[in-house]
């Protein structure tokens, strides 16, 4: 079973459960094999570009989806908390002080 192909547009993001599923890159001429744990479907959804290769279910296997947007949402909302994290770790540097 396919679950996307090239060029299609990205709307969520994978988590595998269990089973196994192949990516094919046309575009490299490669294959990738995924597995319980592994996750895809990031690059798409951040970049806001189409997929970039064909991705199917190579045995029994079940996944996990996350909706674009809130992976976006997640993604974004992590991205500044650790923006704060470091800008006040460097705020305790004596070096940066004539910054605050």
């Amino acid at each position: 079973m396919t679950l996307f192909k090239t060029g299609d547009i990205g709307r969520y993001f994978y988590i595998v459960n269990n089973g196994e599923f192949e990516l094919s890159l046309e575009t490299h001429n490669e294959k990738k094999i995924y597995k319980a744990g592994m996750v895809f479907g990031e690059l798409a959804l951040i970049q806001k570009n189409k997929r970039s290769g064909t991705f199917r279910c190579t045995e029994e296997a079940e996944l996990f989806c996350i909706d674009g947007e809130i992976y976006r949402n997640i993604i974004i909302s992590t991205n500044k908390a650790n923006l704060k994290d470091r800008l006040y770790f460097l705020s305790l540097i004596s070096i940066f002080s004539i910054y605050r």
